[in-house]
């Protein structure tokens, strides 16, 4: 995972409002919090609509837009943002953007025949994904 590829995801240094350089500061981070804005930015690097997003959220689309652009997201919704642009970075370097959405929307027999998609709810679920991807990447088939 490269930190700067994941700040880059949410929308670079200048949305997130503060200079990253390690992991320590993406989880310095999570706990202040992150700009609603780097949800339109992550929205249009992943190329789909708001309501997409939602089934990758542990939050109601009623609560994220109670929220004005520039306040700052809980703790809980930050880092769970933080964790899916990590897993994002990893996806793309792993299968390359295109092939890792489709993947992400297709049944996996190793997850246990459901769509990675549906278990991004939670950050064990995001684990769960991320480590089937670095089974993917260096050729370890369950």
């Amino acid at each position: 995972m490269s930190v700067t590829s994941v700040i880059e995801i949410l929308g670079g240094e200048t949305v997130v409002g503060t200079p990253v350089a390690s992991s320590a500061d993406l989880a310095l981070l999570a706990e202040k919090g992150i700009p609603k804005e780097t949800i339109q930015h992550l929205l249009e690097y992943l190329g789909i609509p708001l309501s997409s997003l939602e089934a990758y959220l542990n939050v109601t689309m009623r609560s994220l837009h109670r929220y004005k652009k520039s306040q700052l997201l809980s703790r809980n919704v930050s880092d769970h943002l933080i964790q899916l642009a990590t897993l994002f970075d990893l996806g793309e370097k792993v299968l390359g953007k295109e092939r890792f959405q489709t993947w992400l929307q297709l049944p996996n027999l190793a997850l246990g025949a459901v769509k990675p998609a549906d278990l991004l709810k939670t950050a064990t679920g995001i684990r769960t994904v991320s480590d089937e991807l670095i089974r993917i990447e260096y050729g370890v088939f369950a």
